[in-house]
């Protein structure tokens, strides 16, 4: 969810041409969603697909399937075999599509609703802003079970039976809570940086990547970090919270993070450059200009970087290759976030 920011807006220089299609152009089998939250409080949020095979780009989904936009601020997405969940978060719903066409199954009501992760069986957990963590059965479509986990609770990340809760508290907490799914109970609580918000696992070993995004905004300003829990003993080995001279700035507020085997990527601040950085050492790499929102990786496919940039409206998606060239860029809608893969074959 956003506040009102005042958003300056600049040119940006494409590196290829925009090709757009007929949002009803078949059925979907693969491809790169992008959420769009939309502007707050306009209701016009929605999803983009991108298809790398044929550079197509798909805008307004929901729209073109159910005759109006998903809602106010889309906030994620989960994939389920034949089915989508997606969590809207200022418009307190859920809502259930059809995967192949997008057209709306169901919808549930729920305070606040933020992040997903798959769970056991039929289960989806969810994180809320009203300081929840819910449980969602799929077979009823309903919220079964809450439990009070923290302010502002965020990112999910689910390790065997151990359900790691980011607790952001914009800004103000400073708790990763562990949630045992079997004992239905909190196990275990992880002090990590401020704000904690985004997890990326990293490939090469069992190291769960913390972004905390610290608060810049208040009167005197609560720098940020980076912080890495050892999955297999639950305690915090490493962090990152001052940058180098060289980088020109000392303290940082990363709320984005994706991270491979050896290099990561995190943002600065609402919006910021993409910087990279070594996994290992901590050494600081090059950065990819810009104002972007968010950053993802898909090392299983490719070693590029994923990008949206929210800075102007529409926004826009763009894929970076491991030196940072784009590659690709495009026109999506307003404030674009996440970014989920998929093909229906994998």
């Amino acid at each position: 969810m956003r506040y009102l920011w005042f958003v300056i807006s600049f040119t940006i220089v494409l590196s290829c041409e925009e090709k757009i299609s007929d949002p009803k152009s078949g059925i979907i089998t693969e491809g790169i969603f992008i959420l769009n939250e939309g502007s707050f409080g306009a209701g016009n949020g929605d999803v983009t697909l991108y298809r790398p095979d044929s550079a197509d780009v798909i805008n307004n989904l929901y729209l073109s399937a159910n005759g109006k936009s998903a809602g106010d601020i889309v906030q994620d997405m989960l994939i389920l075999d034949t089915m989508a969940v997606i969590s809207i978060n200022n418009s307190n719903k859920i809502c259930f599509v059809r995967l192949k066409d997008f057209t709306l199954l169901s919808t549930i009501g729920t305070l606040q609703p933020r992040m997903f992760v798959k769970g056991d069986e039929d289960k989806v957990y969810l994180t809320a802003w009203d300081g929840k963590l819910k449980t969602l059965d799929l077979t009823q479509k309903k919220v079964t079970d809450s439990i009070a986990i923290g302010t502002a609770p965020e990112a999910l990340f689910l390790d065997g039976n151990d359900l790691y809760v980011a607790n952001y508290g914009y800004g103000n907490d400073n708790t990763v809570k562990i949630y045992n799914t079997v004992s239905k109970s909190i196990t275990k609580i992880i002090r990590v940086g401020y704000g904690p918000r985004a997890f990326s696992k990293s490939s090469g070993d069992n190291k769960l990547f913390i972004a905390c995004e610290g608060n810049q905004y208040a009167e005197i300003p609560v720098p940020g970090g980076i912080y890495v829990v050892d999955l297999n003993t639950q305690t915090m080995v490493d962090s990152l919270v001052n940058l180098p001279s060289s980088t020109g700035a000392k303290s940082f507020y990363p709320g984005r993070i994706a991270v491979n085997e050896n290099i990561g990527y995190f943002i600065s601040g609402f919006y910021g450059d993409i910087q990279k950085f070594n996994t290992s050492n901590w050494a600081i790499m090059d950065s990819i200009k810009g104002s972007f929102y968010n950053v993802v990786l898909n090392p299983d496919v490719d070693s590029d970087v994923y990008a949206t940039d929210a800075s102007l409206v529409p926004g826009k998606f763009e894929i970076f290759d491991q030196d940072g060239q784009v590659k690709h860029s495009f026109t999506v809608g307003d404030f674009p976030s996440g970014m989920v893969f998929y093909n229906k074959n994998k």
